[in-house]
């Protein structure tokens, strides 16, 4: 149970970290069929999409596409894409992981199963780059 904890912990500190990415997406709590709250937000370079409790919403934006950054914005049918993969992954037990999608993006997640609390954050592989993420 510590150790869960703890891992949990230090996979949240990471992404906490990164604070610079572009595009937040946390989901808690989710229900069957979706959640019951969505909230997005976009301003000052960062778009923000966190979801919440059982409901029937899907946790997706709003708007459409996905704006990271000056140097990329990502599709609907991309964004989903990389939220299904990030879901394979943590079913598959990784439950903290990295990836490149598509050589456009880098995402970096975090899953504490004790709190059903995912979180990942995408990042344009050029503000990866420039943050240290990737060399």
């Amino acid at each position: 149970m510590k150790k869960e904890f703890f891992l949990c912990s230090i996979g949240t500190l990471l992404i906490s970290l990164n604070a610079f990415a572009a595009i937040d997406v946390t989901k808690k709590n989710r229900g069957l069929f979706g959640y019951k709250q969505v909230v997005e937000t976009v301003a000052e370079g960062k778009h923000t999409l966190s979801c919440f409790d059982p409901g029937k919403t899907k946790c997706k934006s709003s708007i459409g596409n996905y704006v990271v950054d000056d140097h990329l914005t990502l599709s609907e049918n991309e964004f989903k894409i990389i939220d299904n993969r990030v879901e394979e992954s943590v079913s598959g037990g990784s439950l903290n992981g990295r990836f490149v999608f598509d050589n456009k993006c880098y995402v970096i997640y975090s899953y504490c199963e004790n709190s059903d609390h995912l979180k990942f954050s995408i990042y344009s592989m050029e503000e990866a780059r420039e943050n240290g993420l990737i060399y």
